[in-house]
């Protein structure tokens, strides 16, 4: 076995680890999100610096504090961001939901358009992805809520 399948049998072992407790289908979604987020850190950590500057994790990974955005001013992104801060998505919505929002202030994207973002959005811990209705009931389709805090 070479050290490259050792790593990625590792990081798969550190992320069922993480998700041993959780229950499915959030189990199996915190996995990929976990092992995912492990070989992108490990991948920007092989990249070389630009002679001369340094690389520190907290550069590679920003969060919510950070004075820095992470993300793209004018972005996909920050127009989700800015419906979150304006409390819509204190309820369940679906991407249709969303969809007919963002026309409403005459931005105008295609499902297709908004599921990378609203990902983004999901792992940066700002939105929860979920069919689980607050009412007890399962929707048909996903939905994005506000996490509780």
């Amino acid at each position: 076995m070479d050290s490259g399948t050792a790593n990625l049998k590792e990081k798969i072992r550190l992320a069922r680890e993480a998700v041993a407790k959780e229950e499915e289908p959030y189990k199996t979604e915190a996995f990929k999100i976990i092992l995912t987020k492990l070989i992108e850190l490990e991948s920007s950590e092989n990249k070389k610096p630009e002679k001369g500057k340094s690389i520190s994790k907290k550069s590679i990974i920003k969060t919510k504090n950070d004075s820095d955005k992470w993300y793209q001013s004018g972005s996909t992104v920050e127009k989700i961001l800015k419906l979150i801060d304006s409390g819509f998505f204190v309820e369940n919505h679906t991407l249709a939901d969303i969809i007919k929002k963002l026309k409403s202030y005459d931005y105008h994207f295609k499902q297709s358009e908004l599921t990378l973002p609203l990902r983004t959005i999901v792992r940066h811990g700002d939105l929860v992805k979920t069919k689980d209705l607050p009412d007890g009931k399962r929707s048909k389709y996903w939905t994005y809520v506000k996490p509780k805090e």
